[in-house]
């Protein structure tokens, strides 16, 4: 049994660092739970999407035959809300992800439409709800739920500041530490006695899994000076004020945690029941400054079918006291610095033709590997680096100092054990910005990370490229808490092969059967 960092993301982790917009819209029309233009066109910015398989519309098709003679909305302004969805964690991500242009864009006259199945009066009724919609200023007489197909003769839409698990802007970590700042008042400064906590979900009554004996891991940490919270016993603004005593929390994946998008800058350590983490999570983390550990348990964690009511899967730990041990230690490390958070690359918007922003995050990794170059005339045509143990890459960029390429005549590979090579990018996922009047910057990022011991970047045939500097960004996965090599390089040949992403983690969640012959580790470099 071993806890380690998760070496892959549930969906994407893009940071939106361009202006979002905001746009008023004419004669348009609502279909299920997005809204079209005269000729038949979804508008995206109003679209519900999602990041399986890749940034999919659950909000209807991308065209469809415009309805002959729609009821209308009555004249004036009209602010689009989109789907309403009340659940804790789905309302926070998803639902208020378009308010933040309110404040700008919108007065107390403006009516705020929504599709869902409940009217605003029942909306209203839920804590979290009333006190986030109140701070926004939103008014319960605003909200006016609508059903298509319907008519709008004026409409602005506002650019979601968060997608769930695909991408997240600063605006939306603004927009969230503003509401928690109204719901706290005068108490949004306090502080108390710092703490580190577990957020328990032994309370929740229905769900996906549910962990059977939780309540023996609860007691093993207090024996470890770490105290149990069970969120559902607290209100929406307690729940706001538990993190200003709050030094590290941990505790398994919830939608608890997404309430550090209120607070920000908070330490947080959480256990999925996967190798894969969720990517809503590492979004909040990255827009609001939270600083993350995502961990997994080894054969820690037996999944059988739920006897439970309400969920489908039950969760058994098999040794409560030796994970109980084993997350103090890390707890301890982590908040000292020896263990780092994990890191995901900042990446543009894939919808819209519009430049990236800054450059990846994370440690420039480069010159701290074995690097290999094959040559032709001179210039690169093969580039190889390789750790002696798994990085976790999401960024390289390449410096054509030719510069006449248009595009990236390059294709980026990885590698567990430089024989058996995964493609993760042709030249159409490259992208390439002017770097002087003579040079040109080719950035591949990958929305999730990549556990590599080797990546190699190969020039095309024909290409002209005259390759000057190459930059490998990502994450070293530390040896106090990291995956075994072997399970690493089973991680990379399933997440690399040209699958969708719900096949990976189905692949991975069945390796348990595996995992007691591969226990073996490299020396660290």
């Amino acid at each position: 049994m071993m806890l380690a960092k998760c070496p892959i993301l549930w969906g994407r982790c893009n940071v939106v660092e361009e202006a979002l917009r905001v746009v008023r819209h004419r004669d348009v029309f609502l279909h299920h739970w997005s809204i079209y233009d005269r000729s038949g066109r979804m508008i995206e910015d109003s679209g519900f999407f999602r990041a399986f398989p890749d940034h999919a519309s659950v909000g209807g098709p991308p065209r469809i035959e415009p309805p002959a003679a729609p009821p209308c909305m009555p004249e004036g302004e009209v602010f689009w809300l989109g789907l309403f969805q009340v659940h804790f964690g789905h309302f926070l991500v998803g639902t208020l992800a378009r308010l933040w242009a309110l404040a700008q864009h919108a007065d107390t006259a403006t009516r705020i439409a929504y599709v869902g199945t409940a009217e605003p009066d029942a909306l209203f009724r839920h804590d979290h709800v009333r006190l986030c919609l109140e701070a926004l200023g939103v008014r319960q007489e605003q909200l006016v739920r609508v059903e298509g197909p319907m008519r709008f003769p004026s409409l602005t839409i506002a650019e979601p500041s968060f997608v769930e698990n695909f991408s997240a802007s600063p605006v939306y970590g603004r927009m969230m530490r503003d509401i928690g700042d109204r719901i706290l008042g005068e108490a949004a400064a306090e502080t108390g006695p710092p703490a580190d906590l577990w957020l328990s979900k032994a309370l929740i009554t229905s769900g996906n899994r549910t962990i059977v004996n939780e309540a023996k891991l609860t007691e093993a940490l207090a024996r470890h000076g770490i105290a149990t919270v069970h969120p559902e016993r607290l209100g929406f603004a307690d729940q706001l004020r538990l993190w200003s005593r709050t030094r590290l929390a941990m505790g398994f994946s919830s939608s608890a945690f997404h309430t550090t998008a209120f607070r920000g800058g908070r330490q947080l350590c959480t256990l999925s029941n996967n190798l894969a983490a969720s990517s809503n999570q590492a979004l909040i983390d990255r827009v609001c400054g939270n600083r993350s550990l995502f961990l997994h348990a080894i054969d820690g964690l037996r999944e059988e079918e739920s006897t439970v009511p309400g969920f489908t899967v039950s969760m058994v730990i098999a040794d409560p006291a030796w994970m109980a041990a084993e997350l103090a230690r890390i707890a301890d490390a982590f908040r000292d610095g020896r263990i780092s958070p994990q890191a995901s690359a900042r990446v543009p918007r894939r919808l819209w033709t519009i430049p990236s922003g800054p450059a990846p995050f994370g440690a420039d990794m480069a010159g701290q590997g074995a690097v290999k170059a094959q040559r032709r005339n001179g210039r690169i045509t093969r580039w190889q680096i390789g750790w002696k143990a798994v990085r976790s890459v999401n960024a390289i960029t390449v410096r054509d100092r030719a510069g006449s390429a248009r595009k990236a005549a390059l294709s980026v590979q990885v590698s567990g054990d430089a024989v058996t090579w995964n493609t993760v990018s042709g030249p159409d996922a490259i992208e390439a910005r002017p770097d002087g009047p003579h040079a040109t910057v080719f950035t591949f990022r990958s929305g999730y990370p990549l556990p590599s011991h080797f990546v190699r970047i190969e020039v095309m045939p024909g290409s002209d490229l005259d390759i000057g500097e190459i930059a490998v960004f990502g994450e070293r996965l530390e040896p106090e808490v990291g995956l075994p090599d072997a399970l690493m390089h089973a991680v990379l040949d399933r997440r690399s092969s040209n699958i969708s992403p719900a096949g990976p983690v189905g692949v991975l969640s069945r390796a348990r059967a595996w995992i007691g012959s591969l226990r073996s580790r490299r020396p660290t470099g």
